[in-house]
């Protein structure tokens, strides 16, 4: 009997037995991951994944499914959808990525699946599944708002709060050394004490309106002088007029070096709390803003908020 030796099936075990035997190879399973978008998605939106495997499988779970960028949509998971073991069907809701010094979405971004080869086998041990992955672009800048107050009032020299109203005065850029009495920043007015003396450091109130109503992400103080501490303080008001605390933390956008910051025009933006971006919308803030005592006033020529129409995921 002639024994053909050379073929890639064969292994020779002519040492044990003084005969080949032929190892047929099992075709691997193969899974093929679609999704119920036309490639791209916008952050918030949930997306259903298929998982369609070519043959019968089991041990697949959702241990098995890795997800960069999103979550799985709460009280759901994996889901078979036949009963011979071929198909499941999950629903990601995407995260939303942003840019670390704006606080702004990204422009574009990603969602991907990934099931890694060999994570699930078929029928026979020998089965294991290949690996598969689905990635979609996600689109998040186009709910992006950026708003300046349209009207606005302050308990402390309530006569200047129209100065706190629009854009910044473009005479004054960040950088620039600060102006004790610029005509068009609000300034904060003495506080007369109860022994008649005056100081400064009443931490003025400001509430103000917005031109449409958004789930805030940052909000951006245009400080003309001092006021470098306040503005971590703020309410939303909701259409009720129900006031909720929003809490986030303050940085300075100009650091000169081996310099005082109160010595120069600053935006200080206060970057709210992951949790608490997703109250809201609101169109009317109140924040404090300014320091403690101090001989000199604190003023302010602008107030912006920075969020999104629809909700953060």
């Amino acid at each position: 009997m002639s024994i053909d030796r050379t073929g890639a099936n064969y292994n020779s075990l002519d040492r044990a037995y003084g005969m080949s035997v032929r190892c047929i190879k099992s075709k691997l399973v193969t899974l093929e991951i679609t999704d119920d978008t036309n490639g791209k998605v916008r952050a918030g939106k949930f997306v259903t994944f298929k998982f369609e495997f070519s043959k019968p499988v089991f041990g697949f779970t959702i241990k098995d499914v890795n997800i960069k960028n999103g979550t799985i949509k709460a009280g759901t998971t994996l889901t078979p959808v036949r009963t011979d073991n071929t198909l499941w069907t999950l629903v990601v809701r995407p995260a939303q990525e942003e840019d670390r010094n704006s606080g702004k979405p990204s422009k574009v971004s990603f969602l991907s699946v990934t099931v890694p080869a060999g994570s699930v086998v078929g029928t026979k041990d020998n089965e294991n599944a290949t690996k598969s992955s689905r990635r979609i672009e996600l689109q998040t800048a186009p709910s992006f708002r950026s708003l300046w107050a349209v009207d606005a009032s302050v308990n402390n020299n309530p006569s200047l709060a129209d100065r706190i109203t629009g854009i910044p005065d473009s005479r004054l850029e960040l950088g620039d050394r600060q102006q004790l009495n610029d005509p068009h920043s609000w300034i904060e007015a003495r506080v007369v004490n109860a022994d008649g003396s005056k100081n400064y450091g009443s931490r003025a109130i400001f509430t103000l309106t917005y031109a449409e109503s958004i789930y805030i992400r940052s909000i951006v103080i245009r400080e003309t002088f001092n006021t470098r501490e306040g503005g971590q303080t703020v309410w939303g008001i909701d259409s009720e007029g129900n006031q909720v605390r929003l809490y986030g933390f303050g940085r300075d956008t100009v650091v000169p070096a081996n310099s005082n910051l109160r010595g120069f025009v600053n935006d200080r933006t206060i970057m709210l709390r992951p949790e608490v971006r997703k109250k809201g919308p609101f169109k009317i803030i109140k924040i404090v803003v300014g320091s403690g005592y101090r001989e000199t006033p604190d003023a302010v020529d602008a107030i912006q908020i920075n969020g999104t129409l629809e909700p953060p995921i």
